[in-house]
C-alpha cells in the first residue's frame, strides 16, 4: 500500500459540483494502491452507506466525512451588516468521523445545518460544534476555510482565535493542518503561513487534494457540469470556473512530486488518519416501534376476523393461516403487520378510502385478515413467499394506497401516535438520464434546442447513451460523421447517471422506534423534512420503510359511491360487486374505457377490443401483459389467439395444465413460474421464489447453478430430463417477462370497480371524474368529450344552482351535470363558502346576490370573475353590461339602495349584444376548457386530407419524431425573449385534444403577426416526446416544434387542392369585410354584390360589411344579411380571379368570426 489516503474528496452527492461516482471512485483507489478513501461532501453525508458499503466489498477502508459550512451564527439569515469579516454563507469546515459516535455527531450536525441554518448553505455554527464534537477529526480545509480565510486577510487576531476555538472544540490530536496546492497563488502564501502554525501549534499537518472529478481528462466534462448547476454557457466569461486542471484524484507519486520529502510526514499523517477511524455499523437490527406481546395480538385478531372473511373456513384455510404466522413470527415482523394495520384501520374508521392492496402483499392471508388487503389471496392463487420469503431475511415491503386528498392525514396521524421525531418522510436523488445530459451539453455549448433534441430522440427511452450508440445505427453514424454530435455525445456520456437533484420520494415514510436524526440526516426539501438518505441506505440502516402512496382512483371511486347513494339512494359496496356484470364486459370488449383505472391508453382500448374478455382474470391477465416486454414479444398476440381459439392451448407437459390454464397456457405471472418450480422440480415455494429473483438478475452464473438443481429435482420427482431442460429454458425465457399477480390481481380488482360503475352509472361516473380532475384543462376536456360523445349534458356554472365542484341536477326528468364554482380560475375556497352560505334560498336578481353577500371575501375581482364565468347569465345574461356597472351595483348593495339591475328587462333587450364567440374565450380563460361549444367545431372546417385533428394525430403510440399538421385555436400563449430573438409557446387546442407548441426565433419573426390568444391557425411541426428524461417511468409530455404556420387566411393558398372539400356543418354568423378602394369602378362593383348575394344563397349566415376607403379611413357604405359556408368562403379569390378581374387588385376580403 501506498503512503498515503484522499481525505478530501466530492463524489456526485456534491450535486451539480463533484462527478466522482462511488463505484468508480473504490475501483480507483484500489488500482492506485491506497488502503482507505474519505469522501466530503458539500454540506452532505448522502452518499455515506452506498460508499461504506462498496469500499468494505473491496477492502478498502472508509472513512465517512463533509465539508460543512461554518458561519458566526446559524439562526442569522440576513446580509452582513455589523461584522463585516463573518462570512454570513458560510466558511468551508473538513470534518471526518473516527468512530460511531463520530458518525452519528456528524449526522447531528448535516441535520442542523440544513433544518435550523440553512441560507443558500446548509451552515452550522461553533455552538452546535461544541456539543457534537466527540468522535470527529477536523482539517482546516481549503481556500474557503475559516482558517485559510484568516490568513490570507492577514487577520491575526481573528486567526489566533479561531484555532484556539478549534483546538479546544476538538482536541489537538484530532485537529490537523491541511495543505493542498491546485497552481493557486493565493494557495502558496496560505500553505507558508501554515507551516509556520503547525509548528507554532504542534499540529499535525496532512496533504490533500480537493478532488472533484476522477481522471485529469474529466476536466472539461467537470467544467460543462458547472455550467449546467448554474444554468449558464461554457462562453459566458463570469460564470463558474476551475481555472485549473488540478482538482482530480491524483496518485501518490504526482502529489510526491509536489511536496516532496519535506512533507513526508504530511503524506504519513493521511494514513495515521485511516488507522484512528474505525466505523461500525449495527447488523441485523430493526427500529420499529414494538408493543408487547405482539405476535398473540396479531394472531388474535386473524382469528377474530377469520369468520368475516372465510364464513365456511376449512382446514385449507387454517394451514395456510398457521404457516404464514409462524413465518411472520420467526422472522420478528408481527410488530410490522400491527402498525400498518393500525393506521389502514384508523384510515377507514375516518372514512378515508384505502385501496385494496399493492405489491405482493396481496398473496398473504394474514394481511388479508387483519384489513390490510381487500383480495383474498386462495381465490386468485397468490403467494405468500412472493411476499415473505421465509429463506431470505429482509423487511416485508407493504405499500398502500389512501384517496389522494386524505394521504396526509394518514401520515399525520402516525406523527401523533409515534412522535414527529420518529416518523419521517423518504429522500430520493434524481440522476441525470440519458436524453437530459445530452439536452443539457448541448445547451451548455451554444447549440439550439432543436440540435438538441435531434440527437436526444435517437436515443430510446431507458436506454443508456452506450446502448442506443450500439443499437441505433442512425444515431452511430452521426456520432462517426459530425463532430458536433460526438462532442455532445462524449461529454454526455460522462455526465449520464450522476445526481442532478434532490427531492422527496413519492409514497416512502419511516416509521422507528428511536429519533431518525440519530442515525440518519435529515433536509429540508420544498418544506418537507426527509431523510438524507435514499431509500436503499435506510433500509440498509434498519429502519422500515411505509409507503402511503395517494391514488386519485379512490376518491374517484369513494365520490362516485356517495354520489349514487344522493342521487338515486342506493348503498354500493365496491368490494362485494357482481363479478360478471354483462354491461361492465360489454364496456371493456368495446374499449369504451375513458376514465378507467389503468386501462386508458389508445393502445390498451385495441388489446381489449381483440382480447374481448370475459370474466376478471382476463381483466387481471391484460394489466399483465401490458408491458413492453410481452408486446413486443407477440406473447400478447398468443395470449389473445388461445383465448379465441383453445386449439392452440399446447401444454407441454398434462401437469401444467392446472398452473396455466387460467392464462390459456401462456406463462403470464412470476407466481406460476414458481408453482412450476414447486411441482415439476420439488422446490419449496421459498426456494421458488429465490429462482424467480435470480431469474431477474440474469447473472449466468447463478441461473447454470439453479438449471442444474432444477433438473436434477424433476428428475428425482418422475419427470424426463429433456422435459425438465425444456421446461426450464421456458420459464428462463419468460421470466423476463412474468408480472407479479398480486399486485395486478388488486389493481385489477380497481379496474373492475371503475368498469362497472362506468357501464352502470354513467352520469354519477363522470360527473365524479371531472371532478377528479378539476384544476386540470387537458384532463378536464378529455372527460368533457366523453360527456358530450354519450350525450351527457354539461351546464356552465349557475350563481343558484352551482355547488363547490361537479355535481348533478335533474332538469325535466334527465339528468344533466353542472359545473362547480371550484372549477372556475381565481375563484377560492373562501369565495365559494360564502356564496353556499349565503345562499339560503335562491337569489332573485345580481342586485340580491350583491346585498347578501360579505363584499370584504366576495371582492370586486371575485364578482369580475363570477360574471365573465357565465354565473349570473340565469340573472342578467348581459355580461358586457353588467361588468360596465359593477361599481354601481357593488355600491348600491352596500348603501342597500336598488340599481338598475333591479327592474327586469325584456328578455331580448337583455341578451341582443351577446356574443358567442366572446363568451367561448370567456370559457376558456375562467373555466380552463371550451364548454359549451368549441370555435372550430362552429367551423368545423377541415382544410385538406393532410390537416388532422389533434385526437388523431397525438393519441397514438410511437409520436416522437411524427410529423404533424393540426388546426386549432392558439391559447395560452406566452412570448419569451432569448438571445437570438422573440419565441413564443402556446396551446393549440381543437375539439378533441391540446397540445403545446413551441414557436422558436427563426419562425416566429416570420409568422409573429398570426400568433395571436384566439386565433385560429393550421401548425405543421414534428412532435416531441419529453418530461421525462429525468424520470422515465412518469407520464410523457408532447409538444409539437413548429416548423410552418398559417392562419386561416393562408389555408386556401397552402392547400393541395385550389377548391378542397370542406365538411359542412351546422349554420354558423360571420361578420364579413369587402374592403373595396376608393378607385372602384361602380358598375362592376354592384356585379361583385349580386354575384355574392345569389352564390352564397341558403348556406348558412352571414353578414357583409362592403367598405370603402374615405375620409382617412374605411366606412361601411353597404350592409346586408347573406349566407355562406367555408366552401363558398374558399373560393372567393377564385372568384374575384375567375369573374371580377378588374377588381382583383382593388378588393380585400377580411373574415371575422364574430358569433354562430
Amino acid at each position: 500500500m501506498v503512503d498515503f489516503v484522499h481525505l478530501h474528496l466530492h463524489t456526485t452527492y456534491s450535486i451539480l459540483d463533484g462527478m466522482i461516482r462511488i463505484d468508480d471512485l473504490i475501483k480507483k483507489v484500489k488500482e492506485m494502491g491506497m488502503g482507505a478513501v474519505a469522501i466530503t461532501d458539500h454540506g452532505s453525508i448522502s452518499g455515506a452507506i452506498t460508499f461504506y458499503d462498496k469500499a468494505r466489498e473491496n477492502g478498502i477502508k472508509p472513512i465517512i466525512g463533509a465539508e460543512l459550512y461554518i458561519t458566526h451564527d446559524r439562526k442569522f439569515k440576513g446580509k452582513q451588516q455589523e461584522q463585516e469579516d463573518v462570512k454570513v454563507s458560510g466558511y468551508h469546515l473538513v470534518l471526518l468521523a473516527k468512530n460511531f459516535q463520530g458518525y452519528k455527531n456528524l449526522v447531528k450536525l448535516v441535520t442542523i445545518g440544513n433544518l435550523e441554518g440553512f441560507y443558500y448553505k446548509p451552515r452550522i455554527d461553533k455552538e452546535v460544534l461544541s456539543k457534537y464534537s466527540e468522535g470527529l477529526i477536523m482539517l482546516t480545509s481549503c481556500l474557503a476555510g475559516e482558517i485559510p480565510q484568516a490568513i490570507l486577510y492577514e487577520d491575526k487576531q481573528k486567526l489566533k482565535k479561531n484555532l484556539d476555538d478549534y483546538i479546544s472544540i476538538f482536541g489537538k490530536e484530532n485537529v490537523f493542518v491541511e495543505f493542498q496546492y491546485h497552481g493557486i497563488d493565493e494557495q502558496v502564501k496560505v500553505n507558508t503561513e501554515l507551516i509556520k502554525i503547525a509548528k507554532s501549534y504542534g499540529l499535525k499537518r496532512v496533504i490533500t487534494n480537493d478532488s472533484h472529478y476522477l481522471n485529469k481528462e474529466n476536466y472539461e466534462a467537470h467544467d460543462i457540469l458547472l455550467c449546467v448547476q448554474t444554468k449558464k454557457k461554457i462562453d459566458d466569461p463570469k460564470r463558474l470556473k476551475f481555472k485549473q486542471n488540478e482538482f482530480y484524484l491524483k496518485s501518490f507519486e504526482e502529489l510526491y512530486k509536489i511536496w516532496g520529502d519535506d512533507f513526508k510526514d504530511a503524506f504519513l499523517n493521511t494514513k495515521l488518519i485511516a488507522e484512528m477511524v474505525d466505523i461500525q455499523f449495527p447488523e441485523n437490527i430493526y427500529y420499529l416501534p414494538q408493543t408487547e406481546n405482539s405476535f398473540e395480538n396479531l394472531k388474535e385478531l386473524c382469528y377474530r376476523n377469520l369468520p368475516k372473511r372465510y364464513p365456511d373456513y376449512d382446514n385449507k384455510v387454517l394451514e395456510r393461516l398457521e404457516y404464514e404466522l409462524s413465518v411472520i413470527r420467526d422472522m420478528g415482523f408481527s410488530d410490522y403487520f400491527l402498525i400498518v394495520s393500525d393506521f389502514i384501520g384508523w384510515a377507514r374508521s375516518r372514512g378515508i378510502p384505502v385501496g385494496p392492496g399493492r405489491g405482493s402483499v396481496g398473496g398473504s392471508i394474514v394481511a388479508y385478515l387483519i384489513g390490510i388487503t381487500q383480495i383474498d389471496p386462495l381465490k386468485y392463487g397468490l403467494i405468500f413467499e412472493r411476499f415473505l420469503n421465509p429463506g431470505r431475511k429482509s423487511m416485508p415491503d407493504i405499500d398502500t394506497d389512501f384517496c389522494q386528498i386524505r394521504r396526509d392525514e394518514v401520515i399525520d396521524y402516525c406523527v401523533e401516535k409515534y412522535g414527529r421525531s420518529k416518523v419521517c418522510n423518504i429522500g430520493t436523488f434524481g440522476t441525470m438520464k440519458a436524453r437530459a445530459a445530452v439536452r443539457d451539453v448541448a445547451r451548455v455549448l451554444g447549440f439550439p434546442p432543436s440540435f438538441a433534441d435531434h440527437i436526444a430522440k435517437m436515443i430510446p427511452f431507458n436506454y443508456s447513451i452506450q446502448e442506443a450508440l450500439e443499437e441505433n445505427m442512425e444515431l452511430k453514424k452521426e456520432y462517426h460523421n459530425d463532430k458536433n454530435v460526438k462532442k455532445i455525445i462524449d461529454v454526455a456520456m460522462e455526465l449520464e447517471g450522476l445526481i442532478r437533484n434532490q427531492s422527496v420520494h413519492a409514497a416512502g415514510v419511516i416509521i422507528s422506534s428511536i429519533d431518525i436524526d440519530e442515525l440518519i440526516p435529515l433536509v429540508k426539501t420544498n418544506d418537507v423534512i426527509a431523510t438524507a438518505y435514499d431509500m436503499s441506505s435506510v433500509e440498509r440502516l434498519g429502519f422500515v420503510k411505509m409507503d402511503f402512496l395517494g391514488l386519485r382512483t379512490l376518491t374517484l371511486i369513494d365520490d362516485t359511491v356517495k354520489m349514487i347513494k344522493k342521487v338515486q339512494g342506493k348503498e354500493i359496496d365496491v368490494y362485494n360487486l357482481p363479478l360478471d356484470d354483462r354491461k361492465t364486459f360489454e364496456l371493456f370488449c368495446n374499449g369504451d374505457t375513458v376514465g378507467v383505472f389503468q386501462v386508458e391508453s389508445p393502445g390498451f382500448k385495441r388489446l381489449l377490443k381483440e382480447l374481448k374478455p370475459t370474466d376478471i382474470n382476463d381483466i387481471i391477465s391484460a394489466l399483465a401483459l401490458y408491458r413492453p416486454g410481452p408486446l413486443e414479444s407477440g406473447l400478447v398476440k398468443n395470449f389473445i389467439e388461445a383465448k379465441h381459439d383453445p386449439s392452440k392451448i399446447k401444454y407441454l407437459h398434462p401437469d401444467l395444465e392446472e398452473i396455466l390454464k387460467e392464462t390459456y397456457g401462456v406463462i403470464v405471472y412470476q407466481e406460476q413460474i414458481m408453482m412450476i418450480a414447486n411441482k415439476f422440480a420439488n422446490f419449496t415455494l421459498s426456494q421458488a421464489d429465490d429462482l424467480r429473483k435470480a431469474m431477474g438478475k440474469k447473472k449466468p452464473e447463478i441461473m447454470e447453478k439453479y438449471r442444474q438443481t432444477f433438473i436434477e429435482g424433476c428428475i428425482n420427482n418422475g419427470y424426463p430430463e429433456e422435459l425438465a431442460k425444456e421446461l426450464f429454458d421456458i420459464i428462463e425465457k419468460f421470466a423476463g417477462y412474468g408480472f407479479n399477480k398480486s399486485h395486478s390481481a388488486a389493481y385489477g380488482i380497481l379496474t373492475y370497480i371503475t368498469a362497472y360503475l362506468k357501464a352502470n352509472y354513467l352520469h354519477e361516473y363522470l360527473t365524479c371524474l371531472l371532478k377528479s380532475v378539476e384544476g386540470n384543462p387537458k384532463k378536464l376536456k378529455v372527460f368533457l368529450r366523453e360527456c358530450f360523445e354519450k350525450e351527457i349534458k354539461v351546464l356552465p356554472p349557475d350563481i343558484n344552482k352551482s355547488n363547490e365542484s361537479f355535481d348533478i341536477e335533474i332538469i325535466d326528468n334527465q339528468k344533466v351535470i353542472r359545473y362547480g364554482f371550484l372549477g372556475i380560475k381565481g375563484l377560492g375556497e373562501a369565495v365559494v363558502n360564502e356564496i353556499i352560505k349565503k345562499r339560503t334560498t335562491p337569489f332573485t336578481s345580481v342586485d340580491d346576490f350583491a346585498s347578501r353577500v360579505n363584499h370584504q371575501i366576495v371582492n370586486k375581482k371575485a364578482f369580475e370573475i363570477l360574471i365573465l364565468s357565465g354565473c349570473f347569465d340565469s340573472l342578467y345574461p348581459n355580461r358586457k353590461e353588467l361588468l360596465d356597472s359593477l361599481d354601481q351595483i357593488i355600491n348600491k348593495s352596500k348603501n342597500k339602495v336598488a340599481s338598475l339591475f333591479s327592474n327586469k328587462m325584456q328578455k331580448e333587450e337583455r341578451i341582443k349584444s351577446t356574443d358567442e364567440l366572446e363568451i367561448l374565450q370567456w370559457e376558456k380563460e375562467f373555466l380552463g376548457v371550451y364548454l359549451s361549444d368549441h370555435p372550430l367545431n362552429k367551423l368545423n372546417i377541415k382544410i385538406d386530407k393532410t390537416i388532422s385533428a389533434l385526437k388523431d394525430s397525438i393519441q397514438e403510440e410511437n409520436l416522437d419524431n411524427k410529423e404533424v399538421k393540426v388546426i386549432g385555436v392558439i391559447t395560452n400563449l406566452q412570448e419569451k425573449i432569448t438571445k437570438k430573438g422573440k419565441m413564443a409557446i402556446f396551446e393549440l387546442d381543437d375539439p378533441s385534444d391540446s397540445i403545446e407548441v413551441v414557436v422558436y426565433p427563426y419562425v416566429f419573426q416570420e409568422n409573429s403577426e398570426k400568433i395571436k390568444e384566439g386565433k385560429i391557425v393550421v401548425v405543421e411541426g414534428e412532435v416531441v416526446v419529453e418530461g421525462n428524461d429525468e424520470n422515465e417511468d412518469e407520464e410523457k409530455n408532447l409538444k409539437i416544434i413548429c416548423q410552418r404556420i398559417y392562419d386561416i387566411n393562408e389555408i386556401n393558398e397552402r392547400s393541395e387542392e385550389n377548391n378542397p372539400k370542406v365538411q359542412k356543418s351546422a349554420t354558423y354568423k360571420i361578420n364579413f369585410f369587402v374592403h373595396i378602394a376608393p378607385d372602384f369602378i361602380e358598375e362592376e362593383y354592384y356585379k361583385f354584390i349580386n354575384y355574392l348575394s345569389g352564390f352564397f344563397k341558403d348556406q348558412g349566415e352571414m353578414i357583409v360589411n362592403f367598405e370603402i376607403y374615405q375620409n382617412d379611413r374605411y366606412e361601411v357604405v353597404y350592409h346586408e344579411n347573406k349566407f355562406l359556408d367555408w366552401d363558398s368562403y374558399f373560393t372567393i379569390s377564385k372568384i374575384l380571379e375567375n369573374n371580377f378581374p378588374t377588381l382583383k387588385e382593388s378588393v380585400r376580403i377580411i373574415p371575422e368570426l364574430i358569433s354562430f
